[in-house]
């Protein structure tokens, strides 16, 4: 882990840009062996960019199928690369898979808050996917009439365990059903409420959160 040179928190070794503030700078402490990793991983972010740069220079000449492998790449070598993520959003878009695209610009907004187009270019992807309006049981009803934003990356985070972890497991899928015969009815009641909002969020959206981050580490070892 590294810590931020902006806000001062911690962050992941593999993170491009930091998910709390939108700093590029980081320092590192620890032992030799921390220093060392951090080393690796710098030499991992700098192959990455250069995939990514490649990537680029292919999407320029029409080389979209190359451009695609380079990003494929930048990714494998680091998966937190908000650039890498929002450029194959893009990328997808191109290639008309507006659908395929709506994840990436949702992940580089999580690795990124502050990135400067994928909110826009997500909005984008939704129209040509047919999702403007974001469907009955398309959302997390709570985080997001708590957070006040579709695409705030709580929101995000929440969507991501909702799809990659509680649909996976019976008793998530269990949990899903009920949540959505239940929490539109919530929802409702909490948006209208600036201290609702806040209560939600202390209460139950915080928490949440905290705890699917640290299931979705546990499923990733």
């Amino acid at each position: 882990m590294k810590e931020c040179s902006s806000c001062h928190k911690t962050v992941d070794d593999l993170a491009h840009t930091c998910p709390h503030c939108g700093s590029q700078g980081f320092v590192m402490s620890g032992s030799n062996e921390d220093v060392k990793k951090f080393a690796e991983t710098m030499l991992q972010q700098e192959e990455a960019a250069k995939h990514v740069n490649k990537a680029n220079e292919y999407y320029q000449q029409g080389q979209l199928s190359n451009a695609e492998s380079e990003l494929k790449k930048a990714l494998e070598l680091n998966p937190q690369n908000s650039m890498a993520t929002g450029n194959m959003g893009y990328l997808l878009l191109k290639l008309e898979r507006p659908k395929e695209a709506i994840g990436w610009f949702e992940k580089a907004l999580q690795l990124n808050p502050n990135h400067p187009t994928a909110r826009d270019a997500l909005k984008q992807a939704r129209q040509q996917a047919g999702e403007e309006s974001h469907g009955d049981k398309s959302g997390c009803f709570i985080a997001t009439a708590t957070m006040g934003d579709y695409d705030h990356p709580v929101v995000l985070e929440l969507r991501r365990f909702r799809d990659e972890f509680l649909k996976n497991q019976k008793w998530g899928r269990s949990f899903i059903r009920s949540y959505y015969n239940y929490s539109p009815f919530v929802a409702n009641i909490i948006k209208k409420s600036v201290l609702l909002k806040k209560m939600s969020y202390i209460f139950m959206v915080k928490p949440l959160t905290a705890l699917s981050k640290k299931l979705m580490q546990s499923r990733d070892r």
